[in-house]
């Protein structure tokens, strides 16, 4: 004769768990980051001026780029870059990208240049096929 064995708190706290884990993925998924090294151009939202930078990577969400002059967070900023031609096996597009500012933060031990994390809340993609 087997004895039974009580489970139910331990399936109780693997549920818990589950629904933790769930939870936290439709919250905050991490989106897929694009190492990309190229020249991205950026103004503070209203300015004419862009300013020039240096991507250093992007998802559908946020981008991080350097570049010389620090930004306040929550600053809203506009920036646009193009995609190389490999990134997809198509043409080359450029990306506008409409956002704001997490963090600004300087960025090694010479030099001005900062490192700036930026939300994506907005995006356009037109690829430079649809531009002839």
């Amino acid at each position: 004769m087997r004895a039974a064995v009580d489970l139910s708190g331990r399936e109780e706290g693997m549920k818990r768990q589950e629904a933790s884990n769930h939870a936290r993925s439709t919250i905050d998924p991490r989106a897929t980051r694009f190492e990309i090294v190229t020249t991205v151009w950026y103004r503070v939202r209203g300015d004419s001026t862009w300013r020039e930078g240096m991507l250093k990577n992007f998802s559908i969400s946020g981008m991080l780029f350097t570049a010389e002059q620090p930004l306040e967070r929550g600053t809203s900023i506009e920036m646009k870059f193009t995609l190389p031609v490999a990134l997809d096996g198509k043409c080359a597009a450029d990306l506008s990208c409409r956002g704001f500012v997490v963090r600004s933060e300087k960025h090694g031990t010479t030099g001005s240049a900062v490192r700036i994390a930026a939300k994506v809340l907005h995006s356009h993609l037109l690829r430079h096929s649809e531009l002839e």
